[in-house]
């Protein structure tokens, strides 16, 4: 009998069977896990194709990931490149938003943010706000994990971030203040506002899932004040001044700066706490009864809330881990959402209810204004990133045909930014290499902008070897630093810190003395008076 048959020796009907499961294993494998609607907003669209498979997803969004680092997003990576993959990747492999949040959360964003905000946070699409979010995210939750790597409980860990984010940004002068900076441009030129403060503060907190709200008076305000509460169940609502550059005082207020901050039924109880920070012709601008009735405000923006942004925690890649999405309901990464979590804590202090809550603005204006490109044309900023992005340069000298001297300025490969943000991640052995070069550069490439390099250099050294506990050698380099560049824009801080690390090797009356010399010059920051006269306590 005749038997048909393929080119393989096999029976046709086989071959057909095996061709088959061939085509349906491709389908299973070719057909995308999730579709999106096309955006209509002018975010970069997508061809339609397929991404093959969640190996090749995962790889495509490791590939996204790795261009968003802060060393990398908009030096060696390109926004609208990354913007376009990232909207492919959500079409073709992210999950749809139904999947993930539901109507509580919609209803919750709707009612606390302003209108724009809220169409921000629910649009079903990525935008350029998205990428900055996600860097800051991953900057701060390396930053954040390093600081507190030996904290013991949630108190300490608070404390511990709060006094990095005073080290690390230094207050800017009256008549520079309202720069229109995100979280990554203050940690990188290491200055900022009270607000500013608060907002990196409160992002180096969602980092390791602790709630931080700001904090106001429910009529009128607190002038220069800027106090953030940090929810720890069990402990109360601690309290933090970002513009005094000191928790708040408490009833254990030990060490050298403070240790245990007092929490908000603490100061409504006793208004003593307050009045510690009291001075002749300074009297602190709050107390006890202006906590009684208060605003609450979350402190976040529209990426913070978005949903969007919970389906790209969840399928975040190894190694690139971070708080990206902090659901105002319950989500997949908490049981309460956040408007719960601090509804919670306001009904267990007896200190506010949910109607109390809402969303602090400043962090979306910021970005308005960041966008709108208002740091780009503020002379400070452009000043100081021209030596971030541009420094140390190496001057090269040619000698034409003519006999003329041609000089040429060579960019670096590895410029001061990527120092610094090693510093602030806690690389410090790499930041100081970096340092290292730039402190030199001046030596033989006398150019301007090393000159300020070298200056920024000098000082960050001194922060590293007091964040490394090295106090003798950050008072001897911040000693350097003060009298190599007089009258430069860190001379306030490096005069701050220099006390501190006398403070910290026990020379607190030399350190008392060097923050009370200042008390005949205008401006002295209440913070000093504090900490000098409760140096000289301890040590009576």
């Amino acid at each position: 009998m005749n038997t048909d048959s393929s080119e393989s020796g096999l029976p046709k009907w086989i071959a057909i069977a095996g061709g088959g499961v061939v085509v349906l294993i491709l389908a299973l494998l070719f057909f995308p896990r999730g579709k999106s609607d096309e955006p209509d907003d002018g975010s970069p669209g997508t061809d339609g194709a397929l991404v093959a498979s969640d190996a090749e997803c995962d790889r495509m969004l490791a590939d996204i990931f790795d261009g968003l680092l802060p060393e990398r997003l908009g030096l060696t990576s390109d926004r609208e490149s990354l913007l376009r993959e990232l909207t492919i990747w959500w079409s073709d492999c992210g999950e749809l938003f139904e999947d993930r949040s539901g109507g509580e959360n919609v209803e919750l964003i709707q009612r606390l943010l302003d209108d724009e905000e809220a169409q921000r946070a629910l649009r079903d699409s990525f935008a350029r706000r998205d990428l900055d979010h996600i860097r800051n995210a991953l900057l701060v939750r390396t930053a954040a994990e390093h600081v507190t790597l030996d904290a013991s409980d949630d108190v300490e860990r608070a404390v511990l971030l709060f006094n990095y984010v005073v080290r690390n940004v230094a207050l800017l002068p009256g008549d520079s203040a309202g720069l229109a900076l995100t979280p990554f441009e203050t940690l990188l030129l290491g200055q900022g506002t009270a607000d500013d403060r608060a907002w990196v503060f409160a992002e180096l907190l969602r980092q390791l899932r602790i709630d931080a709200v700001v904090l106001e008076p429910a009529e009128g305000d607190w002038g220069p004040a800027r106090i953030v509460g940090v929810v720890i169940p069990g402990e109360s609502v601690r309290l933090f001044d970002c513009a005094l550059g000191l928790p708040l005082p408490g009833p254990e207020a030990t060490g050298v700066l403070v240790d245990r901050p007092a929490t908000l039924t603490e100061v409504k109880e006793d208004d003593q706490f307050l009045r510690t920070l009291d001075f002749p012709g300074a009297v602190y601008p709050l107390a006890s009864e202006e906590f009684d009735a208060l605003k609450v405000l979350l402190v976040g923006h529209s990426s913070t809330f978005a949903p969007r942004m919970e389906a790209l925690q969840a399928d975040a890649p190894v190694g690139f881990e971070a708080e990206l999405y902090d659901g105002l309901a319950a989500n997949e990464f908490h049981e309460q959402g956040l408007y719960d979590r601090v509804a919670e804590a306001g009904q267990n202090a007896e200190a506010w209810t949910g109607e109390d809550i809402g969303v602090w603005q400043y962090p979306g204006l910021q970005y308005d204004r960041f966008e709108a490109g208002e740091a780009e044309s503020n002379e400070l900023v452009k000043a100081r990133l021209a030596i971030l992005e541009q420094a140390p340069v190496t001057l090269q000298a040619e000698q034409l045909a003519d006999g003329s001297i041609e000089q040429t300025v060579e960019r670096p490969k590895r410029p001061l930014q990527f120092s610094r943000i090693r510093q602030i991640e806690g690389d410090y052995a790499d930041a100081m290499s970096g340092y290292l070069n730039a402190r030199i550069a001046p030596t033989h490439s006398p150019h301007p902008i090393n000159q300020g390099a070298a200056a920024d250099a000098i000082f960050w050294v001194g922060v590293i070897k007091y964040e490394q506990g090295e106090y003798k050698v950050a008072a001897d380099t911040l000693r350097q630093y003060l009298v190599t560049y007089r009258g430069h824009y860190w001379n306030t801080v490096a005069r701050y810190l220099l006390a501190l690390s006398l403070a910290q090797q026990g020379q607190t009356a030399e350190g008392a003395q060097l923050l009370s010399a200042a008390a005949g010059e205008t401006g002295v920051p209440r913070n000093w008076l504090y900490l000098a006269r409760k140096w000289r306590d301890a040590g009576n």
